[in-house]
């Protein structure tokens, strides 16, 4: 009797090792737990893309994300060819509307401008070089770092992700919805932001005022340049400057249409807007 009390004893402890060594093998271990919790994604690169940030003097700035594009044209003046891809691999802040007088005054204590009448007309007959302080002034004035954009930049910023003559398509009987041009200016500048702006919200990229860029000025330079974040400081003639967007008395105001002036001019058709960096 002893003895199968003492086989039935035994049996029975086996059986509760096996059935305990079960449970611990089917538990959820540290591995399994972590397939079933939700993977977390980044946040994309352009997330920020539409944020909009007002500075000390009135300024609206809108968030360009970094990206591809077809920079150039093979329709218009030999200066747009060839077409390229150009990469901007750094998102920045660029002006939703071209700098005002009043803004200007604001930074310079002093309005240049030509037309006068309204705080919210573009500044104009600047120079490349009174552009250049005006960014060096605000940049001091609020510790963050102003300045013109890129030629790539301003084109890459007035496509806004479009490949067409406009920013808004190839129709040219759109122009005066978009631009204060030949067909609708009357011969003068209009205060910003009256018009439509572009997909990523920035007004009058075509029309009203030329636009100072960075860029020395070189017929070639699209055959020249690196196709990263070009910048041509080096190239061509270091007495002329890239201007962008055409003006009031245009016909066409084409993204791809590229001028250029000495940087010393002072012309009512010209004025800037400008691009906040990251610090």
């Amino acid at each position: 009797m002893m003895t199968k009390r003492i086989i039935l004893g035994v049996l029975l402890a086996a059986m509760i090792v096996i059935i305990c060594s079960c449970k611990k093998d089917n538990a959820p271990g540290p591995a399994s737990q972590a397939q079933s919790a939700p993977a977390v994604n980044p946040l994309p690169s352009n997330s920020q893309q539409g944020t909009v940030r007002e500075n000390s003097i009135g300024m609206k700035l809108v968030w360009i994300p970094p990206g591809t594009f077809q920079m150039g044209s093979d329709d218009g003046k030999y200066n747009e060819k060839p077409i390229h891809t150009v990469k901007i691999s750094k998102g920045y802040f660029m002006g939703k509307y071209e700098v005002t007088q009043e803004q200007y005054q604001k930074v310079m204590r002093t309005n240049p401008s030509e037309f006068k009448g309204y705080d919210n007309l573009p500044v104009e007959t600047v120079s490349w070089n009174d552009a250049v302080k005006f960014c060096e002034n605000l940049t001091q004035k609020e510790g963050k770092t102003y300045r013109l954009p890129t030629e790539a930049e301003w084109e890459y910023a007035c496509r806004a992700g479009t490949t067409s003559k406009y920013s808004f398509g190839d129709s040219e009987s759109q122009l005066v919805d978009y631009a204060w041009c030949n067909q609708n200016s009357g011969g003068g500048t209009h205060p910003v932001g009256t018009l439509k702006p572009n997909a990523w919200g920035l007004y009058d990229m075509h029309g009203n005022v030329w636009e100072w860029c960075q860029d020395w000025y070189a017929k070639d330079w699209y055959s020249k340049g690196p196709a990263e974040n070009p910048l041509n400081e080096r190239y061509g003639d270091n007495t002329y400057r890239v201007i962008r967007g055409g003006y009031y008395n245009d016909t066409y105001c084409r993204v791809a249409d590229r001028d250029t002036f000495p940087l010393w001019t002072r012309d009512d058709g010209i004025g800037f807007r400008l691009v906040l960096d990251l610090n």
